[in-house]
């Protein structure tokens, strides 16, 4: 053998080697899995809170920390009184489907943010964030 054929066989018998292990590893689930490794996994989307979600999603970037607005976006609050959860969630998922309500050219010319589209977001998702914004009151 020519050394260029010692060093393929080499490289291709440490790549076997590292693929092996790597499929044994993927191949743990996590109830096999050490109880420290557990702990560090985020949770699922379906265990996570509609409040975790409105944080992970950025919604208090533009509308405050209390969700009672800033310059960016509209106060969240007593959204009961103007929508249902059907509504809010067809909402998030498409706000520009709002386009020429009185509401929505209202809130357009008062704040310089525009509300970003959440079409790709799991409805689930969608529906606890709107089961919290529907439960805050003035």
């Amino acid at each position: 053998m020519t050394k260029a054929q010692i060093w393929i066989a080499v490289f291709l018998g440490v790549f076997l080697i590292l693929f092996v292990v790597q499929r044994t590893l993927k191949t743990e689930t996590p109830s096999t899995a050490p109880a420290s490794q557990m702990t560090m996994q985020a949770p699922a989307a379906s265990e996570a809170t509609g409040e975790n979600l409105i944080g992970e999603l950025g919604c208090v970037n533009c509308h405050g920390n209390d969700l009672g607005g800033t310059a960016m976006g509209p106060s969240l609050h007593g959204l009961a009184a103007v929508y249902s959860k059907e509504q809010l969630v067809a909402y998030l998922q498409n706000p520009a489907s709002q386009n020429g309500s009185e509401r929505y050219e209202i809130l357009k010319s008062k704040y310089s943010g525009a509300m970003p589209s959440f079409n790709s977001h799991d409805v689930h998702e969608l529906e606890k964030i709107a089961d919290v914004l529907l439960s805050i009151n003035n």
